[in-house]
């Protein structure tokens, strides 16, 4: 049998999967900068939406493209572009150092850090959402057919099941060591060697993004209508939190380690709720706020725009620096050290040091 831990991948990855790690918290490992920061270097992908970036302990970016798999060693040279077909989700990394990659055809593959293809299959059913890879090396996966699968390190199949609902979100591990997955309205647990569900929760509104956790273990889940919703690893739900609009279906929360959460709200602006659920503060602007928010250790916020702007404020929603990157969306970012990595749809990928 696997062992199943918090944090199934090498720690010293600063950014290892998509939202942080297997917690998808959306809480990057080290600190922003606090002052506008330098352009090291810019590369212009092949896609116009790069999915990523990841970023493993040498210092690699690995993105997915309309191509396939795209790697940018640190010092912004491209290691390899790997032909695997249209990537529509971030790639993750492996236990060994692999990295995993789902396309658009239908096609997984298992790739070494220098470009070879290890193993490669076709499943039923395109990805959905970044993958959740676990300890033992195995992945789960979440399919546009809404089937939820686990692949052996070798890609073999575990188990397929079928989640009734809606479109699912990527998994994330609870506390328990069961997979968290939302399908539309409902908010599913299911054991990750058999497959077996073991509870369903209705959770009042249509899920958006993946299910986050908190240190506590709490599992907290947005709703297109606007809702956070706080829920036991038992299924039962102990808060239902208003933010007072409509969120964007591509959203996504950021939980800082004070137990903050942190939502991009399109008509209000950027959102942190205090644990309690009573509103800290509201960041308001010019152009709204869509897509994902990440937060540092310190709980600086991290997230862009409609006009472009790369935004950071402090974790009192104070304004740090805005930067122009002529984008309507990120891909995501990353914290690797003090380098700030940024991927988006102009399309580009952007390292970012501090200014001296």
């Amino acid at each position: 049998a696997g062992v199943f831990l918090s944090w199934g991948i090498d720690p010293r990855h600063p950014l290892p999967t998509e939202r942080g790690g297997s917690a998808r918290s959306g809480r990057l490992p080290t600190s922003v900068m606090l002052a506008s920061p330098l352009v090291a270097w810019e590369v212009t992908p092949t896609s116009a939406h790069p999915r990523g970036p990841i970023v493993d302990r040498e210092g690699t970016t690995y993105l997915g493209t309309s191509v396939g798999l795209l790697a940018i060693d640190r010092s912004g040279e491209i290691a390899f572009e790997l032909p695997v077909g249209p990537v529509d989700a971030a790639p993750a990394l492996l236990p060994d150092g692999s990295i995993f990659v789902a396309t658009r055809d239908r096609d997984v593959a298992v790739v070494a850090p220098g470009g070879t293809v290890r193993y490669r299959v076709t499943l039923g059913s395109a990805a959905r959402a970044s993958p959740l890879v676990l300890a033992d090396g195995s992945i789960v996966l979440a399919l546009l057919d809404r089937t939820l699968v686990r692949l052996r390190a070798d890609l073999e199949p575990a188990f397929s099941i079928e989640l009734r609902g809606g479109a699912l979100s990527a998994p994330t591990l609870a506390a328990s060591g069961r997979l968290a997955v939302a399908s539309g309205a409902v908010l599913y647990l299911v054991e990750p060697e058999t497959g077996a569900i073991v509870s369903t929760l209705a959770l009042g509104g249509r899920a958006i993004g993946a299910v986050a956790r908190r240190d506590d273990g709490a599992l907290v889940v947005l709703t297109a209508e606007g809702e956070v919703v706080v829920v036991t690893d038992e299924s039962e739900i102990t808060a239902r939190f208003s933010l007072g609009g409509r969120l964007y279906a591509g959203g996504a929360l950021a939980l800082a380690a004070d137990g903050a959460m942190v939502v991009a709200v399109p008509s209000t602006g950027i959102v942190c709720l205090g644990p309690g659920g009573v509103v800290r503060w509201t960041f308001a602007s010019d152009a709204p706020f869509y897509g994902v928010v990440s937060v540092d250790r310190e709980g600086r916020v991290i997230t862009i725009d409609r006009r472009g702007r790369l935004t950071v404020l402090d974790a009192s929603g104070v304004l740090l620096w805005r930067m122009e990157l002529a984008a309507l969306e990120a891909g995501g970012v990353a914290l690797d050290g003090e380098r700030l990595v940024v991927a988006t749809d102009r399309p580009s990928v952007l390292s970012l040091l501090p200014t001296p």
